[in-house]
């Protein structure tokens, strides 16, 4: 019956040590911004074209090939009068975020959601909550989250609810 005792014992520390080895455990911040950010694509070769704007060609397709600091050179060599005032707020707010300056993407960001009747705004409103995360204003991100995730027309709106779901923005990120 000891011997019972015993192995009882050791299959009971075992069997917690398994648990705790194996057991879930929180992100830390650079898990959850790897697991959850979502980063916009870009425009499409044929969308930039349309445009007949070859700065903004070259742009995306130096944003698309990871030459952030080439394609917001791009970008910023364009007349805001040959684009759409939310096309530049937006990208450059993009390009900044991957480039790891989000703070200073939140104000490019903020003005695109502001931007009436503008495409881009709804997207623009869940970079800005990613913005807001990576710089640590986690009610801000968490809100803006809230929002994206509640906008059926947004095309985030799947990946806010998830990152809202996980509790990704707890402050232990």
């Amino acid at each position: 019956a000891r011997w019972g005792l015993v192995a009882a014992g050791i299959l009971l520390v075992l069997s917690a040590g398994l648990w705790l080895w194996l057991r879930p455990h929180p992100l830390d911040a650079e898990e959850a911004w790897a697991r959850y950010y979502v980063p916009d694509p870009g425009l499409t070769e044929v969308a930039a074209q349309r445009t007949n704007n070859p700065l903004l060609v070259e742009a995306m397709r130096q944003y698309r090939a990871g030459h952030y600091p080439a394609a917001l050179h791009s970008l910023r060599r364009i007349p805001a009068s040959t684009l759409g005032n939310d096309t530049l707020l937006y990208y450059t707010g993009v390009l900044l975020l991957r480039q790891g300056a989000a703070g200073a993407a939140r104000s490019y960001l903020t003005r695109a959601t502001r931007q009436p009747a503008s495409e881009l705004a709804g997207k623009a409103r869940y970079q800005l909550a990613m913005a807001q995360w990576r710089t640590g204003q986690l009610p801000q991100a968490r809100a803006s989250l809230q929002a994206v995730a509640a906008d059926p027309q947004n095309p985030y709106q799947l990946h806010a609810r998830q990152v809202l779901r996980a509790n990704a923005l707890s402050p232990r990120n």
